[in-house]
Parts: C-alpha cells; structure tokens; sequence
C-alpha cells in the first residue's frame, strides 16, 4: 500500500467542533430568559401532569358527566399511571433542558 492511500492526519485542534459564533449581550440575556422561560414550563406541566390525575378533580370531572365512556377510560389506573408518567419526562425534558444550556461566548467588552 502507498501512503497516498491513508487520510491526512488531523490534529487535536483541527478534529474540534467549532465555537459558535460570538453574541451580542442583549441576544445572550434574550437567549438566558427563553431556557429559564421553556424549563418553568416544562417543569410545571410536569408536575401537574404528575399529579392530577390523582387529583378529586380529575374523578369528579363535570365535563365527562356527558360523556361516561371517556369518564370510565379516564378513571382507569392504568391511564392515569400513562399521564403521570408522561409528567415525569416533562420534568426530566425541563431538567436536561437547564443542564445542557450552553452559553455562547460574548462580543464587546465584559461590564
């Protein structure tokens, strides 16, 4: 085999995903307050989603009085088990959400 054959070699440097871009401040505090906005929500519907369905509000239903076979699959254990659940990786998601945010570096002068 010639040598031609073989891919060049990189260097450590080179073989690294590029930075983002630099970011105004203004864009880097939209960008803060839109993660902190996304993981209270995510959080929260989370957390009602976890709850409520064990909840007397979710048996005593005024809106499913009209309508006994959605009021019989909802009351089922199995199905409230299904909405908790799916309450819980709304949490999760809200969580990796604040741990994986990354900050990109800055332009301009620090204050």
């Amino acid at each position: 085999m010639s040598t031609t054959e073989f891919p060049a070699t990189r260097s450590p440097a080179s073989s690294a995903a590029p930075s983002p871009p630099p970011v105004a401040a203004g864009r880097l505090w939209l960008m803060r307050i839109w993660v902190v906005i996304r993981v209270a929500f995510f959080v929260e519907l989370g957390m009602v989603l976890v709850v409520l369905p064990w909840t007397r509000a979710w048996t005593e239903n005024s809106l499913l009085l009209a309508f006994p076979s959605a009021r019989f699959f909802l009351q089922n254990n199995f199905v409230r088990g299904l909405i908790s659940g799916l309450g819980f990786l709304d949490v999760g998601f809200g969580i990796s959400e604040a741990i994986g945010y990354k900050e990109p570096p800055r332009t301009g002068k620090a204050s």
